[in-house]
């Protein structure tokens, strides 16, 4: 049995809130769409424009000014989509119910399963409840869902009790819950 006693921090939730909304795996259709949408938006005005400004021509300026410029889309896509997703979580954590994300936790693992318990809450999950187990962001996301996970950093777990926290996991989760987290 471990009892491990942790409060999430706000980066780690973040963190955890990108993970889940963004760049799991199981979210790769979804950003594959994303960037085909925002690039054939762009290529569709800038053509037109283009197009009008040249009198119904394309001269190579054009396709050079054009080319730049999906070339800056593409880079502002890539580095502004994590401070929307930070955003919307800290929206989360500055509103009515912020103590309930960043609340000091203490968490009981044992043969039957976890329970946690904060000061306004207390919950118990049974092995079977959860569907995958994946280390990232120096926490482990246990999945109750595709996009709700008990959240463990690994800073809370002590150097002498990794090897029973590991055990534990390794017993009681599917192999299948640490092959999918593998990329």
């Amino acid at each position: 049995m471990l009892i491990l006693e942790y409060k999430i921090t706000e980066q780690e939730f973040l963190d955890y809130n990108y993970y889940v909304t963004w760049q799991s795996p199981d979210r790769k259709q979804q950003r594959l769409r994303y960037y085909i949408v925002n690039l054939a938006v762009y290529i569709i005005f800038t053509v037109a424009c283009l197009y009008l400004i040249d009198n119904n021509a394309m001269s190579t300026s054009s396709w050079i000014i054009g080319g730049c410029g999906m070339i800056g889309l593409l880079l502002v896509i890539k580095f502004r989509t994590r401070s929307i997703f930070d955003r919307r979580a800290r929206r989360l954590l500055n509103g009515p119910n912020a103590g309930n994300i960043l609340s000091q936790t203490t968490l009981t693992i044992n043969e039957q399963g976890l329970f946690g318990k904060t000061l306004i809450s207390e919950v118990k999950y049974n092995w079977s409840a959860f569907q995958k187990r994946i280390v990232v962001n120096n926490c482990c996301y246990l999945f109750i869902s595709p996009i709700q996970a008990v959240v463990i950093p690994l800073r809370a777990i002590r150097t002498s009790e990794k090897q029973d926290f590991d055990k534990l996991l390794s017993q009681y989760l599917p192999l299948r819950a640490d092959l999918e987290g593998i990329n």
